[in-house]
């Protein structure tokens, strides 16, 4: 299938179900296998807000979580899940080592 992801594709009412599956072609933020290219996304995210947002009613959110996070994480690929809660300083720790 296809990657293309244009502006208009997910609709107006952001119903949030991806687009029919196309011919795969070269398109912008698609790789020539087809494949999407997230890297090309905020590019894309820009030229859209731009293309639509014509009375600059979209603003940029700051998302502070509060109490604490639950992580899942596993050992091996077959072994079972185990899920720890982080507070405070584990949450600090936990973010510096995903942006590392």
């Amino acid at each position: 299938g296809g990657c293309d992801m244009g502006c208009g594709d997910w609709g107006d009412d952001m119903d949030l179900q991806p687009p029919p599956l196309q011919q795969p072609t070269q398109q912008p933020g698609c790789l020539a296998s087809g494949i999407r290219d997230y890297t090309q996304l905020p590019k894309e995210m820009d030229r859209c807000i731009e293309e639509y947002d014509t009375d600059s009613s979209l603003r940029p959110a700051i998302i502070t979580p509060v109490g604490s996070w639950t992580k899942t994480t596993k050992e091996a690929l077959l072994a079972s899940p185990s899920t720890t809660t982080l507070r405070g300083d584990e949450q600090k720790k936990e973010k510096d080592i995903a942006f590392d």
